[in-house]
């Protein structure tokens, strides 16, 4: 038995009640090979007769969730992060200030409910599909701190209503989680020493809040 070493990786499908089941089972299995892939793969370069790591973007590397949602228009969404990843509290964070209440259905929240779409529009901008870099992540970061003064209660209006949402912390968790998909870390094998870096794309900061959006939006 692996015992403490064990891990678990979970693919999700999610779609609509009349999207067929076998689809949505095949997208599943899919999903859960992106969250066991290797985010490096070597491969063979002919240019200069080496061998090489390549970034693979869509690999999480074992112990980790990976999501696959079909939206009604036609597009297809995909998510994933590392289980200890700084995504799960930053969702959290995110859900408690963005969801509305079964008992209040009606209530204003803190996180207005165009909060993901505006952080999808701006940055839609830039290149989303291809590693982070330095540049694009202080893009990401400044145009991140004008949607939250933009788009979520100031600290004053928060306490005049008697919520504890304070921007502070919610900012820091998404710098948090922005900061992790650009210096993302791996081992190339489980027992080794060394850690090597591969930076996640700029779509999965964009996803995350998109995914839950739509959740929620089904939710209500």
């Amino acid at each position: 038995m692996p015992g403490s070493k064990a891990t678990v990786s979970v693919g999700i499908a999610i779609g609509h009640i009349k999207e067929p089941l076998q689809e949505l089972i095949h997208e599943a299995r899919q999903a859960e090979k992106r969250a066991k892939a290797d985010p490096q793969h070597e491969v063979f370069d002919r240019t200069s007769n080496k061998r090489c790591w390549k970034l693979n973007e869509n690999g999480w590397g074992r112990d980790a969730l990976a999501v696959t949602l079909f939206k009604r228009s036609g597009e297809t969404l995909r998510w994933g992060a590392k289980f200890d990843s700084a995504a799960f509290p930053l969702l959290d964070l995110f859900q408690a200030f963005f969801r509305h209440q079964p008992d209040a259905p009606e209530r204003e929240m803190p996180i207005s409910g165009k909060f993901p779409y505006r952080i999808a529009e701006l940055l839609s901008r830039y290149e989303r599909s291809t590693p982070l870099t330095g540049e694009l992540h202080a893009i990401a970061a400044k145009e991140l701190a004008w949607v939250i003064n933009q788009q979520t209660w100031k600290d004053e209006e928060a306490e005049k209503r008697g919520s504890i949402f304070r921007r502070a912390p919610f900012e820091h968790r998404c710098l948090a989680y922005l900061k992790e998909l650009l210096d993302f870390r791996w081992k190339r094998k489980p027992d080794a020493a060394e850690e090597t870096t591969a930076a996640r794309p700029l779509r999965e900061f964009v996803n995350l809040f998109l995914t839950e959006a739509f959740i929620a939006r089904q939710r209500d």
